[in-house]
């Protein structure tokens, strides 16, 4: 039984990712959270019904790929490696340069990472926090919105109905 319990401490331990790396892999989710035309692309369905798994397989894929060369990525890499993944799994192709801005910023913030500058991570996920509590607070207002139309609407019927009377 104690081999059992210390196989499963070593599986935990073997599965753990460095810190940095956890930053640098929620740092891409951060910044594709922002990007308007993966955005799209996950909302319209693009990709078809599992458009949302694409889109996380997409932040594995960009994060292989500095597994695989590192320092040595450029940002040049990391646009022809959404560019493509856009066309093959959203039937998407990107006219603007946001593909080049991410992977500018994807760089970047890889260097910052490694070195354990978790910052721009850190300013992303509160960036994130934001525009998520206001477009929840914005929902919660249109609700209400809509709670006192349809509540003002019902009101005049009835009025409409006790003149009726």
């Amino acid at each position: 039984m104690s081999t059992t319990v210390q196989g499963n401490n070593s599986n935990t331990t073997q599965n753990k990712v460095h810190p940095n790396k956890a930053a640098f892999i929620e740092g891409i989710d951060h910044v594709f959270a922002k990007w308007t035309a993966l955005l799209l692309a996950v909302e319209n369905e693009w990709g078809g019904p599992d458009s949302i798994e694409k889109r996380d397989w997409m932040v594995d894929m960009v994060v292989d790929l500095f597994d695989k060369d590192g320092k040595n990525v450029i940002p040049e890499d990391v646009e022809d490696r959404l560019l493509q993944i856009m066309e093959d799994e959203f039937q998407t192709q990107i006219e603007d340069s946001s593909a080049r801005d991410i992977g500018v910023i994807v760089c970047q913030m890889f260097k910052e990472c490694i070195h354990g500058d978790h910052s721009r991570v850190d300013k992303l996920l509160k960036e994130r926090e934001e525009r998520e509590a206001a477009k929840a607070e914005k929902q919660i207002i249109n609700s209400s919105k809509g709670q006192v139309e349809s509540d003002s609407e019902d009101g005049s019927d009835d009025e409409n109905e006790v003149e009726m009377n």
